[in-house]
């Protein structure tokens, strides 16, 4: 069985309140089913409870600890050949060590693990760990290597056949931080191209709006390609205008930020024939959904994709797992204001770990609020 030091912090300085006690019950548990795996020797789930006691001593700030059960339970998995269950620990390790400002030895994990997984053969292992090893460089600061990794991510997930899209559009969010438009347009189409030829729909979507805003931004918005239909959503919000009808016009507005490829002034444009026809009856019509006319938007509320709050991490070195990614942010304007303020709505998956249902606060929750400020950047 496991030898594993119970970490008693009683009497510690970590996290405080109802929810650390509520994690450390919880964790008593884990410690009980930690030791009857152990006595029944069930290796592989002897690893994941190891696993469940790391995120949790790494949600209460003990990441030293926290790590030590994930290495344990990285270690079972490789001798069981369990690829699901290595990846979901060494996501674990490289969370903590990212999170705690510890990249290098982040890079140190990672570079075994992709050496086992070159040596195994195992190309999707091979992919996930360049994609960890992508977010690490940026992390550091070391951009090159952080591009030349998604590169190879992006040769292993061709070979593979498997989100080569995804990759690519990392790449393209690199280079658009890097200072590189033209660069992450190149790499921006050729998801675009990657996708239709998968009938990967979901990232040629994500593909096209991120190139639209890349176009917007330099100023040429005729050329995005999404700007034909933001055209035609634009003369929907028009209509929605003249015609009085509120969910047509939230619709027509949510369209336009799905797509991308317009500006404000495209907005702002269409408003004003409804405008000079009948501004009382149109006035009140846009408050009532949000606008007021007579100085611009009164309260704008944009949603960003979540998928693309979490791309935008990744490029500058911080990667969360699916149970990490639970921020949907917004951006508000207010009317004569030159700043924003952001806002946020955080949803839990339905399914969880026990230990995280005992818990007064997700720790994902708590790690996702944070994220609401990225809203006011994006």
């Amino acid at each position: 069985s496991t030898e594993l030091v119970v970490f008693d912090d009683s009497n510690a300085g970590g996290a405080g309140g109802p929810e650390a006690d509520a994690a450390r019950a919880a964790l008593k548990d884990a410690y009980e089913a930690l030791s009857l795996f152990g006595e029944l020797r069930q290796r592989e789930k002897e690893a994941s409870v190891l696993n469940d006691i790391a995120e949790a001593r790494i949600s209460l700030g003990y990441v030293t600890e926290g790590v030590s059960a994930a290495k344990q339970a990285l270690s079972i998995f490789r001798e069981l050949g369990q690829r699901r269950g290595r990846q979901v620990a060494f996501d674990t390790i490289v969370h903590a060590y990212t999170a705690s400002f510890q990249a290098p030895r982040a890079l140190e994990v990672a570079k075994e693990e992709l050496s086992l997984a070159r040596s195994g053969g195992e190309q999707v292992s091979e992919l996930a760990v360049l994609r960890a090893m992508t977010d690490i460089y940026g992390l550091m600061g070391r951009a090159q290597d952080a591009l030349s990794t998604a590169a190879e991510a992006v040769a292993v997930s061709k070979e593979l056949k498997n989100e080569e899209a995804v990759e690519l559009l990392a790449v393209a969010n690199l280079q658009r931080t890097a200072g590189r438009p033209a660069n992450a347009q190149e790499a921006a189409e050729q998801a675009i191209a990657a996708a239709r030829r998968t009938g990967d729909r979901a990232s040629e979507d994500q593909a096209k709006r991120f190139l639209s805003d890349l176009h917007v931004e330099r100023g040429n918005a005729q050329a995005a390609p999404n700007r034909a239909e933001a055209l035609e959503a634009l003369a929907e919000l028009s209509a929605a205008v003249e015609g009085r009808q509120a969910d047509a016009f939230k619709a027509a507005l949510a369209r336009l930020e799905a797509l991308s490829g317009f500006t404000e002034e495209d907005v702002q444009e269409v408003l004003l024939p409804a405008l000079e026809r009948d501004r009382q009856s149109a006035t009140s019509f846009l408050r009532l959904v949000g606008f007021d006319a007579s100085g611009g938007p009164q309260s704008i509320a944009k949603e960003f994709f979540r998928g693309e709050l979490y791309l935008g991490f990744r490029a500058t070195g911080l990667s969360y797992g699916p149970r990490f990614r639970l921020c949907r942010p917004n951006r508000i304007t207010r009317p004569g204001a030159r700043t924003y303020e952001a806002c946020a709505v955080l949803q839990v998956w339905d399914e969880q770990e026990d230990w995280i249902d005992k818990l007064c606060f997700h720790p994902g929750i708590i790690d996702s609020m944070q994220h609401t400020c990225s809203a006011v950047t994006m």
